[in-house]
């Protein structure tokens, strides 16, 4: 169970920053003993708790990325939050989009519409050429 709450502690650092020192990690962690530290890292590792590695020369725990725990209040609060603000954002982007929607439709619709009197001058100079009358 210390094994455990060790990790979950490893897990709370490394949200606050990927680059942790190992004296600061073993404080925090009540460990005095370096080798006790690095079994409790590489059992982290093995557990899928934490993707990282050991920088013996820097002294520092390189994490990638980890598990997380269990979410906050506040965390749940701001998530919540972020997703109202996509959220509106998304409808603010649908509203746009049905915009230029309507404004494409309008413009497709005059297109043919001055297709159509093309076509139909077209028409009525042929027919003009052929009778040699005008009737358009």
């Amino acid at each position: 169970m210390e094994q455990k709450l060790r990790q979950l502690t490893l897990v709370t650092m490394a949200k606050a920053s990927k680059i942790i020192p190992v004296e600061a990690a073993m404080r925090e962690l009540h460990i005095t003993d370096l080798q006790e530290f690095q079994r409790l890292f590489i059992s982290a590792l093995y557990d899928g708790i934490i993707q990282g590695r050991l920088n013996a020369q820097k002294g520092v725990i390189e994490v990638f990325s980890w598990k997380n725990r269990d979410v906050s209040d506040e965390e749940l609060e701001e998530l919540s939050r972020r997703l109202d603000e996509w959220i509106e954002q998304c409808k603010k982007t649908k509203e746009g989009l049905n915009q230029v929607k309507e404004e494409v439709e309008k413009v497709q619709k005059m297109i043919e519409e001055e297709e159509e009197r093309r076509v139909q001058k077209e028409a009525c100079r042929r027919s003009k050429n052929i009778r040699g009358k005008k009737q358009c």
